[in-house]
């Protein structure tokens, strides 16, 4: 069987049915097996970058993704988005085709590479992200390697690299009958040791509390904290997590907000429990504040992919889903009083008095919750990093709403691409995107492709004259956060080929509406702010990034 048979029924056989990537030429001659093969469908992007964001978000919905890129250019405009990837957990397969391994082995001057010879640079960029890389130069093990990194990627759910040399594309390999590949298995004593110090902790408290990071959901594990919750255990959530765990649970007791301003209660369980477990966090500084907390660093049990801990015991063999398993099995066996403080759910924000001072402005405060009325059961919404993150971060959301946000890497432009691919995995939901015109403007091109490839969305465009998040953060009038005035009906029409339509909205009310009525095609609803006026949590987190050590 040819290497690319072979990889791409790999990638059909695990549930992939979409390619992203851009051609080139030492990738054309494996997209053209792409091109033939039934299963897939090959979906161009306008720049690699945008395919790995793409790539991102169809993992994050269908499981695994994959990108195909060409050699060297190719390969570090889409790292960034691989990086975003690795960083918060999404299993994206990244093909990167590369030059004939005779010009490899004897460093042959390329185009595409540095001219130094050395034709491996990328291959270890992509070391610093991805879990495993494998050159696919061996016919006798390239089957294997293939079979290992597709296994890797599913279980860590991180990306992994297949380098793809021009001369092996349509190279018969060895294909024997797959074996299982090896997972490392779990120490049955370690489990023993673990469960029963997770009883010992359980058991003692007074009060046990669950801090919820974004990782349960990575890793498909938000049921078992809803089972959890179903036991009387109280669970809160970071911000990072928003989406992950129903709001709706008499359990959930809120967000985890350290900031002066909130006045949390959630946050009080949180720091006065004395058993907290924190499940799925890494206690990143945008995440849980910085610096962390110490009721929260010295977490009583840190169960996260990679690093399970008790007390001080490490239990090095012990992987996230059985931790998370003992974890619930445990709870079950324990009786758990009421909270001390019964919930820290924040009322709704009394928006009446919020309104924005110059007609057509509308205010932070009342935005907001009427993007969040617009949305209906069962909506996939992708919000944007900075403002639009900020403001949705409050808001609560229907029934069985997919939420995906890029809390952690955070980067600027990321939605839009990500919302087509997660509008490509499944199309059966309606498809929200929020986004301010400063994020928008990295990778407003991708929009063509909504158009070429027929995904219908709402855009919640939100007009703001710059990087609101950086003003409110340092340079409140600098230069620096402004950005080009651009006439963003024009550029919507030509990158569509005027197939969008392009409503603005006024009022709070008039927001609400036209997300209510979307239904199919390109709709972008604009909305306009005032500059200077930002989200609560985006004021918070101000106030925490103030005195963090990163700002001084």
């Amino acid at each position: 069987m040819q290497l690319s048979s072979y990889l791409l029924n790999a990638v059909a056989d695990n549930g992939v049915s979409k390619v992203f990537g851009v051609a080139g030429d030492y990738n054309l001659r494996f997209l053209s097996h792409i091109a033939s093969d039934e299963r897939l469908e090959w979906i161009g992007t306008c720049n690699e970058l945008n395919a790995a964001y793409a790539a991102d978000g169809y993992a994050r919905v269908n499981g695994l993704a994959v990108i195909a890129v060409t050699h060297g250019v190719g390969e570090l405009s889409a790292i960034n988005g691989i990086a975003g990837a690795y960083a918060e957990h999404v299993p994206v397969i990244m093909i990167g085709a590369m030059p004939s391994t005779d010009s490899i082995t004897e460093k042959r001057m390329m185009h595409h590479t540095l001219q130094d010879g050395d034709l491996l640079h990328f291959v270890r960029a992509y070391g610093e992200v991805t879990v495993t890389q494998k050159v696919l130069s061996d016919p006798a093990t390239a089957a294997r390697d293939i079979d290992e990194a597709i296994a890797m990627c599913r279980a860590s759910r991180r990306p992994v690299y297949l380098g793809v040399p021009v001369d092996m594309i349509e190279r018969d390999i060895a294909v024997t009958a797959p074996g299982p590949v090896s997972i490392p298995a779990v120490d049955t004593g370690q489990r023993s040791a673990f469960a029963a110090a997770v009883r010992r902790v359980l058991g003692d408290a007074r009060q046990a509390v669950v801090l919820v990071g974004p990782e349960v959901g990575r890793f498909g594990l938000a049921g078992r904290m809803e089972r959890l919750a179903g036991l009387g255990v109280p669970i809160c959530s970071t911000f990072a997590a928003k989406g992950v765990i129903d709001e709706r649970l008499a359990a959930w007791v809120g967000f985890y907000d350290r900031s002066p301003s909130a006045a949390s209660a959630a946050a009080q369980i949180v720091e006065h429990a004395d058993a907290l477990i924190v499940v799925g966090s890494p206690l990143a500084d945008n995440e849980v504040g910085s610096p962390v907390s110490p009721a929260v660093e010295h977490a009583r049990v840190l169960l996260r992919p990679g690093f399970i801990r008790v007390g001080e015991d490490t239990f090095d063999s012990i992987d996230f889903d059985t931790a998370v398993a003992e974890l619930v099995e445990a709870a079950g066996a324990t009786s758990f009083g009421a909270p001390t403080v019964t919930s820290g759910r924040r009322p709704a924000a009394d928006a009446s008095n919020a309104t924005a001072t110059v007609p057509g402005l509308i205010a932070q405060a009342q935005l907001w919750p009427a993007v969040a009325g617009g949305l209906a059961d069962g909506d996939t919404v992708v919000v944007e990093t900075g403002t639009s993150l900020a403001g949705m971060a409050d808001q609560s959301l229907p029934a069985d709403c997919r939420y995906l946000t890029q809390w952690l890497w955070g980067s600027i432009g990321f939605a839009l691409p990500a919302a087509l691919g997660a509008g490509l995995a499944d199309p059966t939901r309606r498809l929200i995107l929020v986004t301010g015109e400063g994020s928008l403007q990295l990778t407003a091109q991708e929009l063509s492709s909504y158009a070429r490839y027929g995904v219908d969305v709402a855009i919640v465009l939100v007009h703001n004259s710059g990087y609101t998040i950086e003003r409110s953060l340092d340079g409140w009038n600098a230069e620096y956060n402004d950005i080009a005035e651009w006439d963003y009906e024009q550029v919507f029409t030509g990158l569509t080929a005027g197939r969008v339509q392009n409503v603005h909205a006024e009022t709070p009310e008039q927001a609400t509406k036209y997300l209510r009525e979307h239904t199919t095609g390109i709709t972008v609803v604009h909305v306009h702010t005032s500059k200077h006026d930002v989200p609560r949590l985006l004021r918070a987190v101000a106030e925490q990034t103030a005195n963090s050590p990163e700002r001084q």
